[in-house]
């Protein structure tokens, strides 16, 4: 929905739908994708980068970084973003990374790509939990979630879960009634 595209700033496209794109477009968001589209900024991989001729140099692109690629490499590159899928111990890694890009003097905003398989609920409480500790420690600017669910909808629950944007009301009980040790029905 146009409220749903207004609180997300940055747009992974894989097949380009020409009216989500004009939209995306109007409201100036940015636009990432392994595809050429208009609008939008390229992904490559180190593999890709390596397999280009000497010659090739991107402008504004995003590079896409797993926790076996060698961070050494980004000393020499300049992507807008840094898409970091880390395969295992993404806590880690992900500190691995933030470390090495403050330790070299290196501004490049990390995209958290991470992938769940469970059930919705179990997606919504485990990422949120994993996902809420790595964004208040601010070691990423924006996480990417790949499930087999509506991420949209499924990235809206976990940034409201982490109190980082609200989207849809949220009821929370008083918790002191269950805290205290007198009979407090009598």
């Amino acid at each position: 929905t146009d409220k749903q595209i207004e609180m997300i700033d940055i747009f992974y496209i894989e097949n380009s739908d020409e009216d989500l794109l004009k939209k995306l477009i109007q409201n100036k968001k940015t636009i990432i994708s392994k595809q050429d589209i208009d609008g939008g900024v390229k992904i490559y991989s180190l593999d890709d980068l390596s397999k280009a001729p000497k010659d090739f140099e991107p402008k504004d692109f995003v590079l896409e970084l797993t926790s076996n690629d060698s961070f050494e490499k980004l000393k020499f590159l300049k992507p807008l973003y840094i898409i970091f899928n880390p395969k295992e111990l993404f806590l880690d890694n992900i500190r691995k990374l933030s470390c090495f890009l403050s330790d070299n003097n290196l501004d490049i905003p990390i995209i958290l790509n991470l992938q769940y398989d469970q059930n919705l609920e179990d997606v919504k409480i485990l990422a949120s939990s994993e996902i809420g500790l790595i964004l208040y420690e601010q070691l990423c600017e924006s996480i990417f979630v790949e499930s087999k669910f509506d991420n949209l909808d499924l990235s809206l629950n976990i940034l409201q879960a982490c109190n980082l944007k609200r989207f849809k009301t949220e009821f929370i009980s008083c918790p002191g009634c269950g805290r205290t040790l007198f009979d407090i029905q009598s």
